[in-house]
């Protein structure tokens, strides 16, 4: 079989479509090369299309990866106002997402993505915007799937690159394919074009970067054991089923006693104020300990809304609150709304 041979729609609408098995899975299996443009990666995407990424594996391919740092506020003033070096801003931040897992669950995760750089099979570079009047987030998503029969497919939408953005969200996908006629093909070569100048850092406004060093150090952090991708059949389906949904801080998290301490101000002050912590020390756990106690203290009647500007944060926030015993609803519009940030 080729690419060419999947009955493919022109659509995908996830309220629908479960994306990953109707599309992700069978095309990624005809496929030998993989490339993504995103603006937030997650290795939890593995736990859902991993034998397509197997498959294409075994086809001779590989993957590449563009994506977007995940700076805070204060990286980005730093950068716009030259306290620090851009690329070691970046790194440091880069550095910072290395936590220890979770769970087992996502232990496995990690592993898989590790190996695949370990062995080659995937690489991952850095892209943002930059000119003269400041520093952007690239937040650009596009796919890109090739077979050996040089048939190409194209994807484009709402998607991040992870297992929240396609099994939890609201997304849509369109879908070009190569074989089609007339302006479909051209739309195709303007997505390769593009992709290979981000990729070789050639596209006017951004630019991409690649930081070994720190991939290096996700290989030698997460890589628990080797992958046999021949005969690899199952990253464990997930986090299991909660008894009831509630915020309980889990076991394999340790709250830092200036986290407490800032928890235990919080209550002093009725439950009102601001985390004002410095970056990378733990805002985001801060704030699901207090919530944690909060919701034990009314017995668990307890409703919560988080508001974050972009969606790539939404989704970082739905893996950390999962990992307190709740199942968050996510309520962010679709990307192709005007109200949109």
């Amino acid at each position: 079989m080729s690419l060419k041979d999947l009955n493919l729609k022109r659509e995908y609408r996830s309220c629908i479509d479960d994306i990953a098995k109707k599309f992700y899975i069978p095309v990624l299996s005809e496929g030998n090369q993989y490339d993504r443009a995103v603006g937030f990666f997650s290795s939890s995407i593995f736990s859902q299309i991993y034998k397509g990424i197997n498959s294409l594996i075994k086809n001779g391919g590989r993957v590449r990866i563009i994506a977007s740092p995940n700076l805070s506020e204060k990286d980005i003033v730093a950068i716009r106002e030259g306290y620090a070096k851009r690329d070691e801003i970046i790194k440091n931040s880069l550095l910072r997402e290395l936590k220890k897992p979770i769970n087992a669950y996502e232990e496995e995760q990690l592993n898989y993505m590790a190996n695949l750089i370990a062995d080659g099979y995937l690489d991952i570079r850095i892209a943002f915007v930059e000119n003269d009047i400041g520093f952007g987030i690239y937040h650009e998503k596009v796919g890109i799937v090739h077979d050996s029969s040089d048939n190409i497919v194209v994807f484009t939408g709402s998607p991040n690159e992870s297992a929240t953005a396609i099994v939890d969200n609201y997304e849509t996908m369109d879908v070009y394919v190569s074989w089609a006629e007339g302006s479909e093909k051209d739309r195709i070569t303007d997505k390769l074009n593009a992709f290979e100048a981000i990729w070789n850092d050639i596209e006017p406004r951004i630019k991409t970067l690649e930081f070994k060093n720190v991939t290096d150090e996700f290989v030698k952090r997460y890589k628990t054991k080797s992958v046999d991708y021949h005969g690899y059949t199952e990253i464990d389906s997930g986090i299991e089923v909660k008894e009831k949904a509630f915020f309980r801080i889990p076991e394999n998290i340790e709250l830092h006693e200036y986290q407490i301490k800032a928890i235990d101000n919080w209550f002093t002050s009725q439950n009102c104020g601001i985390f004002d912590m410095a970056t990378g020390t733990g805002k985001t756990y801060t704030a699901l300990g207090a919530l944690s106690s909060l919701s034990k203290a009314l017995n668990d009647d307890l409703a919560v809304i988080i508001v974050v500007p972009y969606q790539h944060l939404v989704e970082q926030w739905v893996e950390d609150i999962n990992n307190f015993n709740v199942e968050p609803q996510n309520g962010c519009l679709p990307l192709n709304s005007e109200k949109h940030p």
